[in-house]
């Protein structure tokens, strides 16, 4: 099983249509069975307020989070 798959090319983000950062599927559905897509864009996520989890997810992969396998669940709280 595939758990991260890193790519040169991301789709548009939903919002603005424009370049993400990231971009994720969530490790389990809505509940309608459907996947739940995340996006992280520079221009919907600094604005947004009422989304403060963008701004940490964001530091927790400029302070290597992402390179430090002991810190996969703080990322994964993280994306969810």
């Amino acid at each position: 099983m595939e758990l991260l798959r890193f790519s040169d090319r991301l789709p548009q983000c939903s919002r603005c249509r424009g370049d993400l950062i990231m971009s994720a599927v969530a490790p389990q559905d809505d509940e309608h069975g459907r996947p739940i897509h995340l996006e992280l864009c520079p221009v919907c996520d600094t604005g947004d307020v009422d989304r403060p989890a963008a701004g940490l997810l964001v530091q927790w992969f400029a302070n290597d989070g992402g390179h430090d396998m002991s810190r996969v669940q703080e990322g994964a709280h993280l994306l969810m």
